[in-house]
């Protein structure tokens, strides 16, 4: 089953498997390079990385907010 399934991932390439899922409800992301992860879409929207020393930095998680309510 393993070979089988390798063997059907690899008639493609990955941002071809990644235009078969998109906008499904299956849960199924690309493995991006270090140096693809800053620049996608969903990594800039949350923030997810920030430079310091002119290289990209992955930021701590979670992160939270301060709405300014009282803590418990």
């Amino acid at each position: 089953m393993q070979e089988r399934i390798a063997q059907t991932v690899a008639t493609r390439t990955r941002d071809e498997w990644t235009a078969v899922f998109e906008g499904s409800d299956a849960c199924v992301t690309p493995v991006l390079g270090l140096a693809e992860a800053p620049l996608d879409a969903h990594n800039v929207a949350r923030g997810a990385f920030a430079q310091s020393g002119g290289a990209w930095q992955p930021q701590c998680a979670p992160r939270f907010v301060d709405y300014g309510g009282e803590s418990a």
